[in-house]
């Protein structure tokens, strides 16, 4: 089993004001009562869990409205670059 830690946005905010952009990796968890950030895996990856069904881009839809939210930036500035059908997904956030 991964070891996993507690989650916070706030040092992925800071990279996105000072970089510009920043890529996510995300694992997402479907069909949950909220859309929220769980916890991050020992491999970096941050486990999200998603208020919407995977069938017809509703999770990856709502996915990016959350890190919009999240990110405080439009949602056309959240783009899903791999993963559109996984569970595993590269994200990149811009400003």
């Amino acid at each position: 089993m991964p070891l996993e830690t507690s989650f916070s946005w706030a040092l992925y905010r800071e990279k996105l004001q000072f970089q510009g952009s920043v890529v996510l990796d995300i694992k997402v968890v479907t069909t949950r009562p909220k859309t929220e950030a769980l916890t991050v895996m020992a491999d970096g990856v941050i486990k999200v869990a998603v208020a919407a069904v995977p069938e017809k881009s509703k999770a990856n839809d709502e996915l990016c409205r959350y890190l919009a939210d999240i990110f405080q930036v439009p949602e056309s500035h959240v783009r899903l670059l791999t993963g559109s059908k996984a569970t595993r997904k590269k994200i990149k956030v811009t400003l």
